[in-house]
């Protein structure tokens, strides 16, 4: 089930048995979620990859959510509802919020997971410089922690610096 009230009436995440109604972010997760976009654009470019910014409708299982990054390489396979879908993303990014962050970490992570084309997922922080990335392994997932401004993320076979994604905020 979906709940689409078209773009006047916002943006809604459904969790199987609650609708969500999005709401605007604060100043860092903007700034993080825009330097992450900038950051992956740049080192994915020649791959021929889309990296999109909250506004791509994701269906994980039966559920429906609105990543604050999200990146498509290839085709994208997309639903034929009414308000498509993407249903093949190779990265989501979830930048944490005090509003959103236990969904996040909870139903939204496992749903991702679930996702047979993903193959990376990040929980990025905003009070600190600190990103949990699931990479997966065949079959399983490995949970790394990156943190601080000195550290990097080994992502697709690319070092990403903690501290591209975090310098307009720490």
């Amino acid at each position: 089930m979906c709940l689409d009230l078209g773009a006047e009436e916002g943006r809604f995440e459904f969790d199987g048995e609650r609708a969500y109604m999005m709401a605007g972010a604060s100043l860092e997760h903007n700034r993080i979620s825009a330097d992450i976009v900038t950051e992956l654009n740049v080192r994915h470019r020649e791959r021929g990859c889309d990296v999109f910014q909250s506004e791509m409708r994701v269906r994980a299982g039966e559920r429906y959510t609105y990543p604050d990054v999200v990146m498509l390489c290839g085709e994208p396979e997309l639903t034929d509802e009414n308000l498509p879908s993407l249903l093949n993303p190779e990265l989501l990014v979830e930048v944490l919020s005090p509003s959103t962050e236990e969904r996040d970490r909870t139903w939204k992570l496992d749903q991702y997971l679930d996702i047979e084309r993903l193959q990376e997922c990040w929980l990025v922080e905003t009070d600190a410089p600190r990103i949990q990335q699931y990479v997966r392994d065949g079959d399983a997932w490995t949970r790394r922690v990156a943190q601080g401004t000195d550290a990097t993320l080994k992502s697709f076979g690319l070092d990403v610096a903690l501290s591209e994604i975090y310098r307009r905020v720490f």
